[in-house]
């Protein structure tokens, strides 16, 4: 092109390209529309609820025959695991043996050697100077999919993972090694300790995590269910929201850990999100006086006056706060109650086949005095 930049680098060919030019081609995917090929997907929860174990599943489905947790045909190929924190030959390993993954076609990339001067020692993956050896491991098993556990990990010592244009520094030739390579990328990431219910905002760090990925899974835990966990899209800049998925953790008598998983839900990560943030003081005495009070509805105006002690507009946003997350009901006249449970709407359907009492004989004296319905 014979022309330079401002300090002086000469221009290649293509520098720029009229779209007219370029062939548009469909978004591939390694499991759609979950995780894409070529691009970043952040994959994030708190400590303890199956992050690593779930991409050990998906990764060993990858090894295997592809066919992913919701039945449908993903890629089959290769991984690259880069595990900073747990365990490889006591963690890592035994799940992915657990769960039926061709160990051959996994590489794992854990405490690396390096010659520093003269001497020889160990250190763990950087993002910003290891991608020669990332390209190495990829080819030698044709990988489709490389991980990185965790991301804030391997960002280099001399960057803040708060501050956007450093982490940008780092995720950009993470992208263009994805999208040279055609390897999809997650990133796990761990939740902030300050809950909010915007799933954007629940990984640690700055948004830039989030804002270069193209896709963000994240896993909650089920409120009425403290062993089940919901993997659902916080993100999905590439399709359609996909469906929530539930799991479990199951160990075996070794204490080897696995996923077992469930039902497909509707739930957004939004919802998830405002599910798991703790009820606000005012909240949790609206709620108790509303369960003391059943089976009879309350007004706005007699919550405000059985609750004096919280100010009359703070009691208006926090019923609408516990609509918003399906709590409570405000059926009938302005009327609140609270919402029943899934076990109480199948009693209520059960009870509608007997014709000497509205309810079955055997339901609890404690469900038949909260059950209502409109």
């Amino acid at each position: 092109m014979n022309f330079r930049s401002k300090n002086g680098q000469e221009y290649g060919e293509n520098a720029f390209m009229k779209a007219s030019t370029i062939t548009p081609v469909a978004v591939d995917w390694l499991w759609k529309p979950f995780i894409p090929m070529r691009k970043l997907t952040m994959f994030e929860g708190n400590g303890g609820d199956g992050k690593t174990t779930v991409l050990l599943d998906i990764a060993a489905r990858i090894t295997r025959d592809g066919i992913m947790p919701d039945h449908t045909q993903g890629k089959t190929g290769g991984v690259v695991y880069i595990m900073v924190e747990d365990g490889v030959d006591d963690t890592l390993v035994p799940r992915m043996i657990k769960s039926g993954a061709d160990m051959d076609r996994v590489i794992i990339i854990n405490h690396i050697p390096v010659k520093v001067g003269n001497e020889w020692t160990t250190r763990t993956f950087n993002a910003q100077e290891d991608l020669p050896l990332l390209e190495k491991a990829c080819e030698a098993v044709g990988a489709v999919m490389v991980v990185i556990d965790p991301i804030m990990e391997a960002l280099g010592e001399r960057v803040d993972a708060y501050k956007e244009t450093e982490v940008r520094r780092v995720l950009n030739p993470l992208i263009r090694f994805a999208d040279t390579h055609n390897v999809a990328m997650p990133l796990i990431r761990h939740f902030t300790k300050a809950v909010t219910d915007n799933p954007m905002y629940r990984g640690g760090g700055s948004t830039a995590f989030t804002n270069v990925a193209r896709a963000a899974l994240q896993v909650y835990p089920n409120p009425d269910d403290e062993d089940e966990k919901n993997l659902v899209s916080a993100k999905h800049s590439l399709s359609g929201r996909p469906m929530t998925l539930s799991y479990r953790m199951e160990a075996d008598e070794h204490d080897v850990t696995s996923i077992k998983w469930g039902k497909a839900t509707t739930k957004s990560a939004r919802e998830l999100a405002q599910d798991s943030k703790p009820l606000a003081e005012g909240a949790q005495d609206i709620m108790r006086l509303l369960e003391e009070a059943a089976p009879t509805d309350l007004t706005t105006a007699e919550i405000k006056a059985s609750l004096p002690h919280i100010n009359a507009s703070t009691i208006g946003v926090t019923l609408k706060r516990l609509q918003d997350r399906k709590l409570i009901e405000n059926l009938t006249h302005g009327k609140y109650r609270l919402k029943p449970t899934d076990e109480e709407v199948a009693l209520h359907n059960a009870a509608l086949d007997y014709d000497e009492d509205v309810y079955p004989t055997d339901i609890p004296v404690s469900v038949k005095s909260n059950l209502q319905f409109a």
